[in-house]
């Protein structure tokens, strides 16, 4: 199988969830005030355009209205921008940059790994995965460097901007691995159990540097978040929980191969 990137990584990579799903922007005027859950400093589509930009042509104003409760955002859901935690008016994470990076992101996220040939003979699946999602994969790698770019454009993002572009980044990374994960078995090895489940581990070990990679952008969330502006600090929460989910599923992975 030929899953893996053409340099042997899965650094240059970067979507989002369902088309008609709820957006992250809150139609609200509330002020973000300092969260009480401040998480763990870590070691170790999808938004419509159109709800998009509505949400981010809302107005706001502070002073005169009550303090919104933080959203915790979805940390065990799907990868997708349903799961990120909803970014009020007044929140220093709410942006035109971060706005231009998650529609960008969605627009990603839309484009999914084409789906399996009817035939899953051997033949017919390596055809597809050499074409298609060679293709496909390749793609995704450089829209996921152009949203990381649309993330930093032009001037130094804020610390609200840089915890946003980590979180989205490391979903779509994330994401990418789920898609490649569904790569289904030729069906020769449908009476051989156990072939089939070394070619599934040979699959998972393709998708292993982007799910590293992910790893990367939600340490790295949490760091920023952790010590970052007060209305963001529960998204250093919702980054760990994520971290936490991921590497258990690589140490999992490394433990089901490891020799007895």
């Amino acid at each position: 199988m030929r899953l893996g990137t053409r340099n042997g990584g899965a650094r240059e990579l970067q979507p989002l969830a369902e088309l008609g799903a709820p957006g992250i922007f809150l139609e609200t005027r509330g002020c973000m005030g300092k969260s009480a859950q401040s998480g763990v400093r870590g070691r170790g589509r999808a938004v419509p355009v159109a709800a998009a930009m509505v949400a981010f042509s809302l107005g706001s104003g502070c002073a005169h209205h009550p303090v919104e409760p933080v959203d915790p955002g979805r940390p065990h859901a799907e990868p997708g921008l349903v799961a990120l935690p909803k970014l009020p008016a007044d929140c220093s994470g709410r942006t035109q940059r971060t706005h231009q990076g998650i529609v960008l992101a969605g627009q990603v996220l839309d484009a999914t790994m084409p789906a399996p040939p009817a035939d899953r003979s051997y033949e017919s699946l390596q055809g597809w995965v050499g074409g298609e999602v060679a293709t496909w994969l390749a793609g995704r790698q450089a829209a996921i460097e152009d949203t990381r770019f649309e993330f930093h454009l032009s001037d130094a993002p804020t610390p609200g901007e840089k915890i946003v572009a980590h979180a989205v980044i490391g979903l779509i990374f994330e994401h990418t691995a789920a898609s490649l994960q569904g790569i289904p078995a030729p069906a020769e090895l449908a009476a051989e159990p156990e072939i089939e489940e070394m070619f599934h581990e040979v699959v998972r070990a393709q998708t292993r540097p982007f799910l590293s990679s992910a790893l990367l952008e939600f340490r790295s969330c949490v760091d920023i978040a952790f010590d970052g502006p007060d209305d963001m600090r529960h998204w250093a929460n919702f980054c760990q929980v994520r971290f936490e989910r991921l590497r258990e599923v690589i140490d999992a992975a490394q433990q089901h191969v490891a020799p007895s």
